[in-house]
């Protein structure tokens, strides 16, 4: 359940548990990037479930609904219906509160605590956000003060004017600087009107760590070999999976998983031993 660009962290891992010893306990920020700053953008009002779930799948889909039906024969329709029912599952009635009751929830639920199942491998780790009455007094402090990191930033200024001074890597300064606050309130009102061709250019431009991959990477080579392979090309339609080459790093790492997972567990190998001593 971990995608395998997480594995360059597991060095750094290996390191803290040299250097600290087995009684290490690792502070994370885990679930810190939803639970200070609930609503970081504007968001749009739902006119019904329909349109939060279609919404949903455009702005949080690491790949193409179209794509992934087709690679994985599914049709996209119930692909829809699946994220239709999960919002209609969930208690609230306002159709915003079950957007954000799915960034505060879902995603830790379903996603991030494989990352920290991850840490727990090499020692134990512990995160303020999760912490019941942290959260709970958080979740009920109003939406609208938590926007732009208002919430967050007095946050981190209430215990460290130190940290809050560190440079903020996208935009080069401090959260609390005039250029910093500047930063966010583009991002925040500006960012989320551009189309996703804009966005993709914005983001390499100034976040360098999700770029389109060269075709004759590591990743792509390793795909291709597998793709060859009868246990994988059964389950998946290769010739569809093929087209989604040219996809970002991000992307490509989390088909890389699905198709490593695959193979792993129909043969018992795996393609990745090949590139055991190569940089991905």
């Amino acid at each position: 359940m971990n995608s395998l660009q997480s594995a360059g962290i597991l060095p750094f891992y290996k390191e803290i548990k040299k250097y600290y010893g087995e009684g290490v306990i690792f502070i994370t920020g885990d679930n810190g990037d939803k639970i200070p700053y609930t609503i970081d953008r504007p968001l749009k009002k739902f006119s019904n479930l329909n349109d939060l779930t279609n919404y949903t799948i455009k702005d949080k889909s690491i790949l193409p609904i179209e794509s992934i039906s087709k690679f994985l024969n599914l049709h996209k329709e119930e692909i829809i219906e699946d994220v239709f029912n999960m919002f209609k599952s969930f208690p609230e009635t306002d159709l915003t509160q079950k957007y954000i009751h799915f960034r505060i929830n879902e995603k830790p639920f379903k996603y991030a605590f494989q990352g920290e199942d991850r840490h727990r491998n090499y020692f134990w780790s512990i995160s303020p956000f999760w912490s019941f009455p942290f959260q709970d007094y958080l979740m009920n402090c109003p939406d609208e003060i938590k926007i732009r990191h208002r919430t967050f930033r007095a946050w981190i200024e209430s215990y460290s004017q130190g940290a809050a001074e560190i440079d903020y890597p996208y935009f080069k300064s401090p959260i609390t600087s005039f250029r910093g606050r500047f930063s966010i309130w583009m991002a925040y009102y500006l960012y989320p009107l551009f189309s996703n061709e804009i966005k993709a250019k914005i983001k390499d431009a100034l976040i360098p760590g999700n770029p389109v991959i060269e075709t004759d990477s590591n990743i792509t080579g390793c795909l291709e070999k597998q793709l060859k392979i009868e246990e994988i090309f059964s389950v998946v339609d290769t010739e569809k999976l093929t087209e989604l080459m040219k996809s970002r790093r991000n992307a490509l790492f989390n088909l890389l998983t699905v198709i490593s997972a695959i193979e792993f567990y129909n043969r018992g190998n795996s393609t990745l031993s090949d590139f055991i001593d190569e940089t991905f």
